[in-house]
């Protein structure tokens, strides 16, 4: 039931960004095609079974997010604070999963 949902909701959002993006807010289109990443990666890592796949699913995961947060809240041109912070996460997560990736 889930995986229904994040899909027909990323497909709402791009459907959104890219036909209504000049009638909506600003950086409407960067916005939503950011949360659309967000949704098919958190679909992607869902639907993967092997552990190896799933751990560099979760790192795409954890990238989208960091773009989202960098479209709404941050400059996204600039490689800030958040930045780093996202790749000691990346590496943390990964270097505590390295035996699944290893097997």
């Amino acid at each position: 039931m889930q995986n229904k949902i994040l899909k027909i909701s990323s497909f709402i959002f791009i459907l959104f960004a890219y036909t209504f993006h000049p009638l909506l807010w600003d950086y409407a289109f960067y916005h939503l095609t950011a949360l659309t990443f967000v949704l098919l990666t958190r679909l992607v890592w869902r639907l993967t079974l092997n552990a190896r796949y799933k751990l560099v699913a979760l790192v795409m995961h954890i990238t989208a997010i960091n773009n989202l947060l960098d479209e709404l809240f941050f400059n996204p041109i600039v490689i800030d604070f958040n930045e780093y912070l996202t790749m000691l996460i990346t590496f943390i997560v990964v270097y505590y999963n390295r035996e699944k990736w290893m097997n």
